[in-house]
């Protein structure tokens, strides 16, 4: 199965044979992808755009010439041209998302390279790299999940609906986390009901509580973490249109203003006040518990029906 990392490159490749105005510049080599036969590819786009002005199934072919890797053909790489993003804000989200993997894998190597070194190390540095070694794990088996089809077209919600507001609500936080006190006084992030926006508000919001910093990988790990209990709980995937970086890369870059949080919290505040409790349901993403007389789950009392007594009375 195709995983969220390798689908990541492999659209990025996409775009550099369908637009030659895409230039990652200095910030990616071919030993930053995990495939070594895509690594091969984008050292050959390379060499194909310096020397030829090559387009379509021309620079296909050239391409699959020099990279000269197994299952890496003409028809491959037109496949590849065809299916590429042509949002650049998702292009630009894939090739971080090769990056970080790359980082990652890199400080893998790094840990383990000193854990299993010959040379004594002190107790402290070995928790460190001990440390790495579960970080680094961690993020690329995260990468290593299947990944969400784009649909082709703007997923934005439409203005001024619920799912709007709650972006509005994260991106402000993204922007602004020492608001945090603030709109979750107002909006806590259980009154969120987007999936992937609670997960983020509810990171978000309990790291910039102690004003620690919130990176997109930190992030993308919990949503992909959150996803997972979701799945193992017995519930089915939320389906969104767009790879969870897409989708953080787009609020990171959603205008706010100063007030935008705490505007967005109010409104979000406001319509659940409207809404009269019998008309809401349990979520979708919580599982379904049996009530236990010992356990308060929240819910409303009911009154049990009067029961005969020993006189023929009720009790």
């Amino acid at each position: 199965m195709s995983t969220l990392i390798t689908e990541a490159e492999r659209r990025f490749l996409g775009a550099m044979l369908a637009d030659r105005t895409i230039d990652p510049g200095e910030h990616l080599s071919a030993s930053d992808f995990s495939n070594p036969a895509y690594g091969a590819v984008y050292s050959a786009i390379g060499y194909a755009r310096e020397g030829t002005y090559l387009e379509g199934p021309e620079l296909s072919a050239q391409v699959a010439k020099l990279a000269d890797a197994p299952g890496i053909d003409q028809p491959t790489l037109e496949m590849m041209r065809a299916e590429a993003p042509d949002n650049r804000d998702h292009i630009a989200a894939y090739g971080r998302m090769i990056t970080n993997a790359s980082s990652m894998r890199q400080l893998r190597g790094l840990a383990l390279d000193s854990l299993q070194d010959d040379r004594e190390l002190t107790p402290e540095h070995q928790r460190e790299y001990q440390v790495m070694d579960r970080l680094s794990r961690t993020g690329l088996e995260l990468l290593d999940r299947p990944y969400t089809p784009e649909t082709g077209r703007d997923t934005t919600p439409e203005t001024g609906t619920r799912t709007w507001q709650e972006e509005q609500l994260v991106a402000a936080l993204l922007a602004n986390p020492e608001q945090v006190r603030t709109v979750v006084e107002i909006a806590p992030p259980e009154t969120l009901d987007d999936f992937r926006c609670r997960t983020a508000y509810e990171y978000i919001a309990s790291t910039a509580w102690d004003r620690d910093p919130v990176s997109d990988l930190d992030l993308l790990y919990q949503l992909g973490k959150a996803e997972n209990l979701l799945v193992n709980s017995g519930q089915t995937r939320p389906e969104s249109p767009e790879p969870d970086a897409a989708f953080l890369q787009r609020l990171r870059e959603t205008p706010t203003g100063p007030h935008s949080g705490t505007d967005a919290a109010r409104a979000i505040g406001a319509e659940n006040a409207r809404i009269k409790p019998e008309q809401t349901g349990p979520s979708p993403y919580t599982p379904e518990l049996d009530p236990s007389p010992t356990i308060d789950l929240g819910g409303p009392t009911h009154q049990a029906a009067p029961q005969p007594g020993i006189d023929g009375g009720v009790r």
